[in-house]
């Protein structure tokens, strides 16, 4: 893992003279100003559900320009029934989740046991688009998976995508094994679709070893790691 972060540092650095630092908890995340987007609580620290959390943040230029986190849940008897009944996460309101489709309910109830909650990806607006923006999309997810398989030694991980940024194809270079229609994100009164996206383990560890071994050349070429995605 510190060869990972270390290779991972070294590039972005050499390549845009950005930098990237790791945090153990959501306490940096929530101090970047992510121009109006909304924090999901389950990357709050006064909100999470989470056992335990870590967030990435980079800088360029003196800016925070990218954010990345991920959460720990201890899902028993399974995830599904932690989304439903207490949720990720509790800000007072009625935010929650639901799982609709019997697709999506059939894979959060397989997972079981430690799970880890990928997610809180954003550049600023500054920068989508261009070259740091592609490399930061698969990049970061790509090390906060392996942060919570080799550090918290997860059972699973998934993510979850506005229906939106899956028809404009960014949820394709998260790089997930699948993705599936199915989750509804009730927020500031309104229903918003979501999909989620799940990544095995060891498919994780292979995406970090392939990294080690390719570098940045490795997001520059076409994914064939990731398949399948589902008819909505």
């Amino acid at each position: 893992m510190r060869k990972l972060l270390r290779q991972a540092r070294a590039s972005v650095a050499a390549e845009f003279g950005a930098t990237l630092s790791v945090h153990g908890d959501f306490q940096a995340f929530g101090q970047v100003d992510r121009e109006g987007g909304y924090t999901f609580g389950a990357y709050d620290n006064r909100f999470t559900r989470a056992s335990r959390g870590t967030c990435i943040v980079v800088k360029h230029q003196g800016r925070k320009i990218g954010t990345y986190a991920c959460a720990l849940f201890d899902a028993h008897p399974s995830m599904s029934e932690v989304m439903e009944g207490p949720g990720l996460y509790f800000d007072g309101s009625d935010d929650h989740l639901r799982i609709e489709g019997p697709k999506a309910r059939q894979w959060f109830h397989a997972m079981r046991g430690s799970v880890g909650f990928s997610g809180g990806i954003w550049v600023s607006k500054a920068y989508r688009g261009t070259p740091l923006s592609h490399l930061l999309v698969p990049m970061l997810p790509l090390l906060g998976r392996a942060i919570a398989v080799e550090c918290w030694g997860v059972d699973h991980v998934f993510a979850m995508m506005p229906e939106q940024v899956m028809r404009k194809g960014i949820g394709q270079r998260y790089r997930l094994s699948i993705t599936e229609p199915g989750i509804v994100w009730h927020h500031d009164g309104a229903d918003i679709p979501m999909w989620f996206g799940y990544h095995p383990p060891l498919m994780i560890v292979h995406d970090a070893l392939s990294f080690l071994d390719q570098g940045l050349a490795l997001f520059q070429a076409p994914d064939t790691g990731t398949a399948r995605t589902a008819a909505a």
